[in-house]
């Protein structure tokens, strides 16, 4: 006679195929977790950098059209005014109390 097989009930769940099964189940999903997570947060500086960059393509869009409306005459003669600068022969207007702008760069 061989062995003696237990059947039904009697057997015991935990047979060295299926620990070895889970093992390996529990084995590769431990090692998928890393790269997930690094894709994740791949993923996140992705968007932050996207934002970013619109964001920075906003703004060089203002100051090109800054440095365009600089290069008219009527702009410059704008901030000229509002450094106090007078054209030839024009009379200034001092007005004393009010406190200066802080906006205009003149020096």
């Amino acid at each position: 006679m061989g062995p003696v097989i237990p059947q039904g009930r009697d057997r015991s769940p935990f047979t060295f195929r299926r620990v070895a099964a889970a093992s390996v189940l529990l084995l590769m999903a431990a090692l998928y977790v890393s790269p997930v997570q690094k894709y994740l947060r791949s993923d996140e500086r992705l968007q932050r950098s996207q934002t970013q960059v619109v964001m920075l393509q906003h703004e060089h869009d203002r100051l090109q059209s800054e440095a365009a409306a600089l290069l008219t005459k009527a702009r410059i003669v704008e901030l000229a005014r509002a450094c106090g600068w007078i054209y030839p022969g024009e009379h200034p207007l001092v007005i004393r109390d009010i406190p200066a702008s802080a906006a205009t760069q003149c020096g």
